[in-house]
């Protein structure tokens, strides 16, 4: 475990700072903190890993020099600045700076920049007990490990079961928040009768501490089971939903969490995002063991499965149990002469997004002749099917249709 400079930002006397520049350095670990206010800064001792708190008032009138000493404190290891009194000693933060430290991934972080009240003290004391605390927890993780304590598995029990040991104080002390862990990932094996080992839950964890991902992770149901920090991304005014969606941070794991068991076995991941509430980490996952199988019937192809996959299938689910005939607007399509229109309307709308590019690989066949038969089905249905809200219906019912027939 240890302390970040995006942690830092959570402290009381830093949880109105601002940071101007170099955010992507903010997962950096911090072990000390400095202060600078001297022109001989080049002459410091190097400790790596301190944030540099200072006003710049030794080079407040030196643009050059400000980017010089943001220069100087990334290669002797610190991890941010904070600035203090910036606009009563430097009247503003000149755009050079910024980008000298963005181009360093330094993080500067601005406190209000007119407030000379502020003072250095509050935030080496605020930073020095997260570092001391974070430490002392550490060592107890260490004692606990080898007296061959598995806190991980304990706490994702209470998390995901509410069930507590009472007399572990241990655990209960550490349980994490959804401000601090808000994403939880769940890796499956599509096959079920087959289950995740310790083993492999620990490549996984390998993967995620070199990426610098705090989590905690076990196995529990056969399942690996991580709950997970979500560095959010955030829209700025010229970003749309479709940015947000193609940068998701955790996109790139996900793809090199499903290579380390891609020659292995045939794996699935579900994600959840954004949980604001303990308690919802155990309603999902109870969800996703209601609704796995049947899932899996609808959506044979889906490698990533999100939370509104879970709710379409409980529908789909319902509707099935309880024989509500939906399905009767496929009649048309239930000869046997018909199979292959309706296997490529599923294969379309349910496994290819409507993407007949995609649908085409999956079937093995032109896509041509994933168009021709589109075209066909919407004549034979006698509607246009990529219309509202006859789509809506037919996605639902060609869903009930694989689970009538155990696709």
């Amino acid at each position: 475990m240890s302390i970040t400079v995006r942690d830092c930002l959570s402290l009381p006397s830093l949880n109105s700072g601002k940071v101007v520049a170099g955010e992507k350095g903010l997962d950096s670990i911090v072990t000390s903190v400095s202060v600078l206010e001297f022109d001989d800064y080049e002459d410091n001792f190097y400790i790596p890993n301190e944030i540099i708190i200072t006003s710049f008032y030794c080079a407040k009138n030196n643009v050059d020099e400000q980017c010089k000493i943001i220069r100087h404190c990334k290669n002797n290891g610190d991890v941010a600045l904070i600035l203090f009194y910036s606009d009563v000693i430097l009247r503003g933060i000149n755009n050079r700076l910024i980008q000298t430290a963005d181009e360093c991934n330094f993080p500067i972080i601005v406190l209000q920049g007119n407030d000379m009240g502020l003072v250095y003290s509050d935030v080496i004391a605020d930073i020095m007990e997260a570092i001391i605390t974070d430490r002392q927890l550490g060592k107890d993780l260490d004692v606990k490990f080898k007296d061959g304590y598995s806190w991980e598995k304990n706490l994702i029990t209470y998390v995901l079961d509410n069930k507590f040991n009472e007399e572990d104080k241990f655990t209960r002390n550490i349980m994490p928040s959804t401000s601090d862990f808000n994403s939880m990932l769940i890796i499956s094996h599509r096959n079920s009768s087959s289950i995740f080992t310790l083993e492999q839950c620990a490549y996984v964890k390998k993967y995620l501490n070199q990426a610098g991902i705090s989590h905690i992770a076990d196995v529990k149901d056969g399942n690996i089971i991580i709950i997970l920090r979500n560095m959010k991304f955030h829209l700025d005014a010229t970003s749309n939903i479709n940015d947000f969606i193609d940068k998701s941070w955790l996109n790139e794991h996900i793809e090199n969490i499903h290579k380390i068991f891609e020659t292995a076995c045939d794996i699935v991941i579900f994600l959840f995002e954004n949980i604001t509430d303990i308690e919802d980490y155990g309603h999902d996952y109870r969800l996703m063991s209601k609704v796995k199988s049947d899932l899996f019937t609808i959506f044979p192809q889906k490698k990533l499965i999100l939370p509104s996959h879970l709710r379409f299938s409980l529908q789909c689910k319902d509707l099935f149990h309880n024989k509500i005939s939906i399905t009767s607007i496929l009649e048309p399509l239930m000869s046997n002469s018909y199979n292959e229109i309706i296997e490529t309307l599923a294969t379309f709308m349910l496994d290819a997004n409507f993407e007949v590019k995609r649908a085409a690989e999956i079937m093995y066949v032109h896509r041509n002749t994933i168009l021709y038969r589109i075209k066909k089905s919407s004549i034979i249905l006698n509607e246009d099917i990529s219309s509202w809200p006859f789509c809506h219906e037919l996605y639902s019912a060609i869903a009930v249709w694989r689970l009538e027939n155990g696709y």
